[in-house]
């Protein structure tokens, strides 16, 4: 005789390593409906920001584990392969 508002959280059982699309489907009755999102892997991004267009640079930044999961043993290189860029220490 009411209306009802259902909230509800989803999370990946497992770690997730590739760009995924998950969707959720209620039903109650007769009744039914989906909803569906992008999710992407938290374990290593790099981007940059800062861009300075006049002098040409630009900072880097290197993030990892965003999802908050336990790792052992974790070597991270980054290598520059300079294509026609240089790097400012």
């Amino acid at each position: 005789s009411s209306a009802y508002k259902v909230t509800y959280e989803t999370r990946a059982k497992d770690r997730v390593y590739t760009n995924e699309k998950i969707t959720n489907d209620v039903t109650a009755g007769t009744e039914s409906s989906s909803a569906s999102r992008n999710i992407g892997q938290q374990i290593l991004s790099k981007s940059f920001n800062n861009v300075d267009y006049q002098n040409q640079e630009l900072s880097w930044n290197i993030t990892v584990n965003s999802d908050n999961q336990i790792m052992k043993n974790l070597v991270l290189s980054d290598d520059f392969t300079n294509e026609g860029l240089t790097l400012i220490d």
